[in-house]
C-alpha cells in the first residue's frame, strides 16, 4: 500500500466523519463515509490497508453508482482551486487507475487495459 493520507484528509475530502467498518481494528483496515450535498448522496468505504474502494452515489433516490474495487496499492488525494479527487492505482497493470472527483461536481474516470 503506497499512500501518505491520514484519516482527516479522508473526512474533509467526504465532508463526513468516518464509521470504522470493523469495531477491533483501525480506520485503515475499513472506514465508512456517509454524506448528503444537495439532492444528492454518498457512501463511500476506504480501506488502505486491504485494498479496497466502495462508493455508492444517490440523486432524488436514483442509485448513479456502485463501485466495488479490489487491489489498490495507492492513494492520492489532489486539492486545488479547481477540484478536489481522489487518485487510485492498483496492483493490477490492465487497470491504470480509477479518480472519483466530488468538487466542484461528481464525475469519475477508470481505465481498464484489456490484453
Amino acid at each position: 500500500m503506497a499512500t501518505n493520507l491520514d484519516l482527516v484528509d479522508y473526512i474533509s475530502f467526504f465532508e463526513a466523519e468516518p464509521v470504522c467498518v470493523r469495531s477491533d481494528t483501525e480506520w485503515y483496515f475499513g472506514a465508512r463515509f456517509s454524506s448528503e450535498r444537495g439532492n444528492d448522496k454518498f457512501v463511500a468505504m476506504v480501506a488502505p490497508e486491504e485494498g479496497e474502494f466502495k462508493f455508492c452515489w444517490w440523486r432524488e433516490g436514483l442509485q448513479l453508482a456502485d463501485i466495488e474495487l479490489y487491489g489498490v496499492i495507492y492513494w492520492e488525494l489532489e486539492s486545488n482551486a479547481q477540484r478536489e479527487r481522489l487518485i487510485l492505482k492498483f496492483s493490477d497493470q490492465k487497470l491504470p487507475y480509477f479518480i472519483l472527483q466530488l468538487k466542484p461536481h461528481v464525475s469519475f474516470a477508470w481505465r481498464v487495459l484489456w490484453a
